[in-house]
């Protein structure tokens, strides 16, 4: 058995080897090896005696124990970037989890039971470390593994024979068995891996579309600028990036930033955003949005407009701009929001008023002369932002392709001409010309969610090329109810909406729905563990934990329960005797009974009827059974009857006194140490001083 496990402890080192060059972690290996040695050669000396702790561990707890420290351990150690698995964090914290249970394992005693189960969990450890791309070092020591494991299985189908002529011919064929196994193994495992090289590029390259790579924000940052320029790769990229259930409507805006300087072709956000707390409780009759989101964009959330209150694992607080952010790192991905009915309404000072009409002084001529040709004659403002809206609408093409500079001068020449642009570029010049017309404007930046996947329940998604601009305008607004107006920020998009579907739709891969609803699940899966509050589910874990444990040792528990109730009751019972005079009492009278007429109250029996019996005995005295009577009578007085001037002390010496006969005295034991009562000796019960027995008087 000491070979085998020698055997196999080389197995694992290989295994735990391939894990260290996918995982990029030889520190585990190294600890395990280390462990694994160390425990090996300790045995060799001591003997299985001292595992004998270990031996009574059972698999699950193993397991379960495992698969903690694994999650424990990749938390210093995380994955690697390149790894494909959907939840990367998980399947490392597996993979460290089958090196702890091997460790485990390997202290057990040595039985054919846990060679095999090293020996499986050493496939389990290699197989998921393969969730990498493969180089030429991965390659070779996976077969390496492979090699070392098919030899070891050979070895042990093979027995070697007691026959000293045989042995030869034993290691002759192991030797030439193992190397045409080995030269077949290794050109099929080399097959294997490469082939596992070409699916995983193409498995990548299949889903590219969905995975989520650990930096999934890359192609989204949350910067202070914005740059008219190519869109990038987010603009082919239709990953999820969230869902959101809201009312009826055609799609909803979800804000995450609000430029409002603008100069030669690049926006600066706003500074010094001011926020106040938003509430946490939603009031019953005000529209809700619920919304799940597959990654987090630092500490902003995408809100839809008019948000009154917010409901998730942590407080929310909200700017004047109606942007909703998260102060600490965002743990939330499962929220609610409450609706008003419009946003609030809005009051600019001088300054204000200046900044959000502000324009380049370069192109501040083109861009009124522009307006002006297309509002005309037409004086209100709601009106000449519905026709300045309209001109793209009617004139523009959507399109991700740009082949103009994207600065001040390239903006005018886009107007002009009428060159196809996309959501950025449109929602800049509508905003430029808004304000060359006095009407303040600004440019918002966020999601526009109008792909519908469920229409029971009004569920959007929203994807990373749906990244959208649009422009706030600060118009008046009249409320039906009051009929008062107000200055409100109100949306206006530019951009061809039609066109933009359609351009959207021929950058994508058009996937089975079947797979795609897969991958959302997977999604709202990973979101639902990724909001929990990861504090209370270590203490949930835990609990769990010590309740299965409990469960599987509650056999064992409730008779060791059992046990402890029965040797306290016995305890107390002593303790109760000892401390009560009037029960030592009673056991001098009972010990009395025992030795003078070999008697024994049975627990039915009272002391009448024991008294009776005795009466019916010619050896019986008639001045013993009277003093007993009398003991008896007194005794119950002064236990049921609480009659504190009873001496019984003093009558049951008396009894014992009667009880000495002519001969030697035989003393015994009181339940009192302190007390000593006399005995005579058998064959002179019960006869007084000077009395004679009935027998003799007969």
């Amino acid at each position: 058995m000491t070979k085998k496990y020698l055997n196999i402890a080389i197995v694992l080192f290989f295994a735990w080897t391939v894990y260290g060059y996918c995982q990029n972690d030889m520190s585990l290996r190294d600890l395990a090896a280390f462990v694994m040695m160390s425990a090996f050669l300790l045995r060799l000396r001591t003997g299985q005696k001292h595992y004998s702790f270990f031996g009574h561990i059972p698999l699950s707890v193993i397991f379960v124990s495992s698969i903690l420290a694994g999650f424990a351990w990749r938390s210093v150690y995380p994955p690697p970037e390149e790894a494909i698995s959907p939840f990367p964090a998980v399947t490392a914290a597996l993979q460290s989890g089958t090196i702890f249970a091997s460790l485990l394992i390997w202290l057990k005693p040595f039985t054919e039971k846990n060679l095999y189960s090293l020996f499986s969990l050493a496939w389990a450890t290699a197989a998921l470390s393969i969730n990498v791309p493969f180089d030429s070092a991965r390659l070779m020591i996976f077969c390496s593994f492979c090699i070392i494991a098919i030899a070891v299985v050979i070895l042990f189908s093979m027995h070697k024979p007691k026959e000293p002529k045989r042995v030869f011919r034993y290691y002759r064929d192991f030797i030439v068995f193992s190397v045409l196994i080995i030269m077949l193994s290794t050109g099929l495992f080399y097959m294997i891996a490469k082939t596992i090289v070409i699916f995983d590029q193409a498995f990548m390259n299949l889903i590219s579309d969905y995975v989520m790579p650990r930096s999934y924000t890359h192609f989204l940052k949350i910067e202070p600028f914005m740059k008219l320029s190519n869109p990038g790769r987010s603009a082919w990229d239709k990953r999820p990036v969230l869902e959101v259930q809201a009312p009826n409507v055609y799609g909803i805006y979800l804000k995450t930033q609000i430029f409002d300087d603008f100069n030669n072709g690049v926006w600066a956000e706003l500074e010094d955003i001011k926020k106040f707390p938003l509430p946490d409780n939603l009031p019953v009759d005000s529209p809700k949005v619920n919304m799940t989101m597959f990654t987090s964009f630092e500490h902003i959330v995408p809100s839809p407009y008019s948000v009154s209150a917010a409901k998730g694992n942590m407080p929310f607080t909200k700017s004047h701009d109606g942007i909703v952010y998260t102060e600490d790192d965002q743990r939330t991905r499962i929220l609610t929001f409450a609706l008003a009915s419009k946003n609030v309404p809005v009051r600019l000072s001088p300054a204000q008023f200046e900044q959000f009409t502000a324009i380049p002084a370069d192109i501040a001529s083109d861009l009124k002369e522009i307006s002006s040709q297309i509002v005309s004659d037409e004086n209100d403002p709601t009106a000449q932002a519905n026709l300045l809206s309209g001109y793209f609408h009617e004139n523009f093409r959507y399109s991700l392709y740009v082949n103009f500079r994207g600065d001040n001068k390239g903006l005018i020449s886009m107007i002009r001409e009428h060159r196809p642009a996309y959501c950025t570029y449109f929602a800049s010049a509508f905003a430029m010309l808004l304000r060359a017309q006095g009407i303040p404007a600004r440019v918002a930046t966020g999601f526009l969610a109008d792909e519908k996947i469920d229409k029971k329940r009004n569920v959007f998604l929203a994807r990373i090329y749906d990244a959208h601009a649009w422009v706030e305008v600060l118009l008046k607004d009249t409320d039906p109810k009051t009929g008062l107006t107000r200055d409100r920020w109100l949306i206006m998009d530019p951009t061809p909406a039609g066109e933009r579907i359609n351009a959207l739709k021929e950058t994508g891969i058009n996937f089975s729905k079947i797979a795609e609803n897969a991958w959302l699940s997977i999604l709202r899966f990973s979101a639902f563990i990724e909001n929990l509050d990861k504090e209370k589910l270590k203490q949930n874990t835990l609990l769990a934990l010590i309740l299965f444990m409990l469960i599987m040792n509650s056999k064992k528990i409730i008779l060791r329960l059992r046990e402890l109730a029965i040797s306290i009751h016995k305890k107390t019972a002593v303790i109760k005797s000892r401390s009560d005079p009037l029960q030592l009492i009673y056991r001098r009278y009972e010990q009395y009974l025992k030795t003078s007429f070999g008697e024994m109250r049975k627990p039915p029996d009272t002391d009448q009827e024991v008294i009776s019996r005795l009466k019916s005995q010619p050896r019986a005295p008639a001045g013993a059974i009277a003093k007993m009577e009398s003991f008896v009578g007194q005794y119950h007085a002064a236990r049921f009857g609480l009659r504190k001037d009873i001496d019984l002390e003093k009558t049951i010496r008396n009894i014992e006194k009667d009880a000495e006969g002519p001969k030697r005295q035989l003393q015994i034991k009181s339940p009192n140490p302190r007390v000593k009562a006399e005995v005579p000796i058998k064959g002179h019960e019960g006869l007084h001083d000077g009395q004679e027995s009935q027998e003799h008087k007969i």
